[in-house]
């Protein structure tokens, strides 16, 4: 992953996720609402591997959805199966180094 430099402190969260897994369509408007809630602090990029396998397999996802969190072009971690928003927040914000400000807890629903 190259990382641009207008993205220096953002964190860029890669979606992995295939046409055929209901588990991915399910969870791809929580993810979109959290990153689209962050207030720029995330940008999000998805990998669909009906069309592209070279990321995933270099990068060692085997199960969909899986969610990998960069920041600065480093793994922070990567999140694996879908979840409700309120879980996804909390999860992000613990890999972002603790409560982020831009992540609306108090209304995040499930």
């Amino acid at each position: 992953v190259t990382v641009v430099a207008d993205m220096r402190g953002q964190a860029e969260i890669v979606k992995f996720w295939a046409p055929w897994c209901g588990s991915c369509r399910l969870f791809a408007p929580v993810v979109s609402s959290v990153v689209d809630g962050s207030a720029g602090e995330m940008r999000l990029r998805e990998v669909n591997l009906a069309e592209d396998t070279e990321e995933a397999d270099a990068r060692g996802v085997g199960t969909l959805p899986t969610l990998v969190v960069l920041k600065d072009g480093k793994e922070l971690g990567r999140l694996i199966g879908a979840m409700s928003r309120t879980a996804l927040t909390d999860q992000l914000s613990e890999l972002l180094g603790g409560a982020d400000p831009s992540i609306d807890t108090a209304t995040a629903k499930d």
